[in-house]
Order: C-alpha cells, then structure tokens, then sequence
C-alpha cells in the first residue's frame, strides 16, 4: 500500500488526521517541521463533515 501513497498525501494525512483530534497546531508543526504557519495550513482539508462536528461540540 505504502507504494501507492506519496509522502506528500502521508504528510498532508497526518495533519489532518492530527488537527480533527485536537492537537495543537503548534505541536504538530513540531513533529512535521514546518515553520510557517502559512505553510502548514496549506496541508489542512477539512471535511464538510468535521466542519459540521465542531459546530456542533460548540453551538450544541
């Protein structure tokens, strides 16, 4: 499988899956060496779905 995957969709994985679970941004630009928060937020692709989550957690 991990040849069928590029490094870059890996990386942007990773950080999506690591934001929907609450960790900080800052921590995880820590783990993935970014420095610009520009950049990094380049690789976040929420869902209409997770969108719809954190109104929900918040509004309830």
């Amino acid at each position: 499988m991990y040849q069928l995957i590029s490094t870059h969709t890996a990386r942007r994985s990773f950080i999506t899956i690591m934001l929907n679970s609450g960790v900080p941004a800052k921590a995880i630009m820590n783990i993935t060496g970014h420095k610009s928060i520009n950049n990094f937020q380049l690789y976040y692709k929420p869902t209409n779905d997770v969108l719809s989550d954190f109104m929900q957690k918040v509004w309830k």
